[in-house]
């Protein structure tokens, strides 16, 4: 009996190997496939790790820290001031550069009472008070220093003597000291020290009115000393 398969069978074992085949090339496009999908799963995942919109990326830096930026710092000045207000001063101001921002002291202003050395801070207050509403700081030492210093007949050193009435005598605004220049009416240690700098800035004055170019010296002020200023 012969064993050789038939047509019929012939066609069934073609069949089957191109069924085979076909389901081979199946397999493969569907690893393809998925070996795409996941490869691109996994950019799209790390895109989203590493890629952030600027403004984000930015706002995180600033942040995680960095300490605020150096710049202007902001005072309140009120009280014994030419012009209170809101002032801008650089960091690391002191006490003083603020009452300069604001006009400079008052004519009634007390400067004793208050620390011109002080370091400043953004967004502070300062107050700047009239002779009376605070007592000074150098008050208390300056009674003791003048009690222990009394002499037999009772005299008291107070600082510079003002000039009061015409015929006390008068100052040279180009070469008085500070300490003489705090003889004038309305000039204390800070204006003084305010005089002399510009006048060595701007060298020396060629009349008693430009005394009015330091900044807080104004006309009521200028006014009151005008009497006892000489220029020479």
């Amino acid at each position: 009996m012969s064993t050789e398969p038939t047509g019929g069978d012939r066609a069934g074992i073609a069949w089957s190997r191109s069924q085979i085949a076909a389901s081979a090339v199946l397999l493969a496009a569907l690893l393809v496939m998925a070996a795409v999908a996941f490869f691109g799963r996994g950019r799209a995942v790390e895109d989203e790790i590493t890629v952030s919109p600027p403004g984000k990326a930015q706002a995180a830096v600033g942040d995680a820290g960095a300490a605020a930026p150096a710049g202007p710092i902001m005072v309140h000045v009120i009280g014994a001031v030419v012009k209170p207000g809101v002032v801008t001063l650089q960091p690391g101001a002191r006490t003083q550069d603020a009452v300069v921002a604001a006009g400079g002291p008052a004519p009634e202003a007390d400067l004793q009472a208050i620390n011109l050395a002080e370091r400043l801070d953004d967004g502070r207050q300062l107050v700047v008070p009239k002779k009376g509403d605070a007592a000074a700081p150098q008050a208390r030492p300056v009674a003791v220093a003048a009690s222990r210093g009394r002499g037999s007949s009772g005299d008291r050193h107070e600082g510079p003597k003002k000039l009061r009435a015409a015929g006390e005598g008068t100052v040279d605004i180009n070469s008085a000291s500070a300490e003489e220049l705090q003889r004038l009416p309305g000039i204390g240690p800070s204006m003084a020290a305010r005089i002399m700098e510009h006048r060595r800035q701007s060298g020396k004055f060629t009349a008693a009115e430009q005394l009015m170019d330091v900044s807080g010296i104004g006309e009521k002020t200028f006014a009151k000393m005008q009497p006892f200023i000489r220029v020479r």
